[in-house]
């Protein structure tokens, strides 16, 4: 007989769609799904001290680098199993990254290094799959507006765990301005759609996401709601699995004046049905969670 929370749960948290930290697991604090995530404090940062450009309005993000990042996100998934029952699990990890942009004639080359990957106690994921994705670099030529674009950047090494951070990637960093630049009461939109192979299922989320800026003495804040549709199929221990569902996605972006990304927050709520053709059998899944962005102090 199928053990449907070990079939589905391996799959699930292959995702990386949710992002919640969870106690004594990561910056930010325990996970809190329910509630839109409020714009990130200054942290500080002596960056946040650059002049604000004309009408504080962001017209690209800066060149320079590389700046330093922590980013850990936390995966919460809950199964409606067959007969009435639920079970719940979690899991999270932290990544320590390096991003640098060069300007070119084209826009700026972007280089992403996962420097490092910390995954939380009692984690599925096997230390092997940790090790090939560490030290990975993510590139490629991005508008100076910004907008990560799945089909021009490239993984260095061929890495599960590795495509799924870089689909965080995309999805969290250097979020799209719009073209005369972002500034205070302005909103606009933005579609991003990433596939990825994953851990177990291969799947492609399209996002239809809402901006809204403002701004105070440290930089750019930017309020950001999304409404996410997922599909996706793969195999566990060799039975087929599909997936669908859609969800709501809210983020909190801070820029400083200089371009370059400060901290971000957010929270995304799917709901999911995997269905296993094999036996007939559909499982509702809730997937939520919590993500948190730093930019880390430069060494002295």
């Amino acid at each position: 007989m199928t053990r449907f929370p070990a079939l589905l749960f391996a799959a699930a948290a292959a995702f990386g769609c949710a992002s919640a930290p969870g106690p004594g697991a990561g910056p930010g604090g325990p996970p809190r799904p329910d509630q839109t995530p409020a714009a990130p404090p200054n942290s500080g940062d002596p960056a946040a001290a650059v002049p604000a450009p004309p009408g504080n309005t962001l017209q690209a993000y800066g060149p320079g680098g590389p700046a330093r990042f922590v980013f850990y996100r936390r995966d919460s998934v809950t199964f409606q199993l067959p007969g009435g029952g639920s079970e719940h699990q979690v899991d999270g990890r932290t990544t320590y990254l390096s991003l640098t942009l060069r300007d070119t004639t084209d826009g700026f080359w972007v280089e992403f290094v996962l420097d490092s990957i910390l995954t939380d106690p009692g984690s599925p994921i096997r230390h092997l799959v940790v090790d090939s994705a560490t030290g990975s670099r993510y590139a490629g030529l991005m508008p100076r507006g910004g907008g990560l674009s799945p089909g021009i950047f490239r993984l260095s090494r061929s890495s599960s765990l590795g495509e799924n951070i870089a689909s965080d990637i995309v999805r969290r960093f250097l979020p799209h301005l719009p073209a005369g630049g972002a500034r205070p009461g302005v909103t606009w939109t933005d579609t991003v759609e990433v596939g990825i192979g994953g851990l177990t299922i291969a799947h492609r989320d399209r996002v239809v996401v809402s901006y809204e800026a403002s701004d105070d003495a440290s930089g750019l804040r930017l309020r950001s709601t999304g409404r996410v549709t997922r599909t996706g199929s793969g195999t566990q221990n060799g039975q087929l699995l599909e997936v669908s569902g859609t969800g709501v996605d809210s983020a909190a972006y801070r820029l400083d004046w200089a371009g370059i990304l400060a901290e971000a927050e957010g929270l995304e709520r799917l709901d999911l049905d995997f269905v296993i053709p094999a036996v007939g059998q559909t499982v509702p899944v809730r997937q939520s969670g919590r993500f948190t962005i730093r930019r880390l102090s430069e060494a002295p």
